[in-house]
């Protein structure tokens, strides 16, 4: 279910396999939000290794991802986003000059592509789920995001479409997949506990 654009696990997760793959709403909008985000940060970057080096070739590996954000905050950056930047000095620093800002444009065109595929692969469910479930959730995971989502899969599985939620998440999720359980047999039985686990286990 929550599938996210940030590494290679997550497209494995929705390309392979024939087996349908649904998201919640709250899922997609996140997915539509991390997207633009993620191509926005992009476009920004260009700007900021052009503007330093003007004509010439800019080392993009060579600048302080701070700096960059304070100088460009056209989006709001958050800790991935930093560690992504950080990732993709290091992938730079491989790369000839004369290629780098070549390579960055493939960047800004390939998040439209891979969010192009994961659309035509996804199916959106858009079933009511429990107010006071989240809440329940949310007591004992502390994370209320999450715990819409987790509602949402309850609700899912409550209308007969699978029982099995895919995340990234280990620490919010896999890891408290009990607890998250036992407060979904309080709204719903037995029979609707979530199989959470990572797409290399799908």
């Amino acid at each position: 279910m929550q599938v996210w654009l940030e590494g290679d696990d997550g497209s494995v997760a929705i390309i392979e396999g024939a087996h349908d793959k649904f998201v919640s709403t709250t899922v997609k909008e996140e997915l539509d939000t991390r997207c633009s985000t993620r191509r926005q940060i992009y476009i920004d970057l260009r700007k900021f290794v052009e503007q330093e080096n003007g004509s010439e070739v800019h080392p993009v590996f060579n600048y302080e991802v701070l700096d960059f954000e304070n100088r460009y905050p056209s989006v709001s950056v958050t800790e991935n986003d930093r560690e992504h930047l950080r990732d993709l000095q290091m992938e730079f620093a491989s790369i000839d000059d004369e290629d780098k800002f070549y390579e960055l444009r493939k960047f800004i065109r390939s998040v439209q592509s891979r969010k192009r595929t994961v659309d035509g692969e996804i199916i959106v469910y858009n079933g009511n789920h429990k107010s006071d479930l989240v809440d329940e959730i949310d007591s004992r995971i502390n994370n209320y995001p999450d715990s819409l989502v987790l509602a949402q899969g309850a609700a899912w599985c409550d209308d007969e479409n699978g029982d099995t939620v895919v995340t990234l998440d280990y620490e919010d999720m896999i890891n408290n997949e009990s607890d998250i359980n036992d407060a979904i047999e309080l709204h719903y039985t037995p029979s609707h506990r979530l199989n959470i686990v990572s797409p290399d286990a799908v």
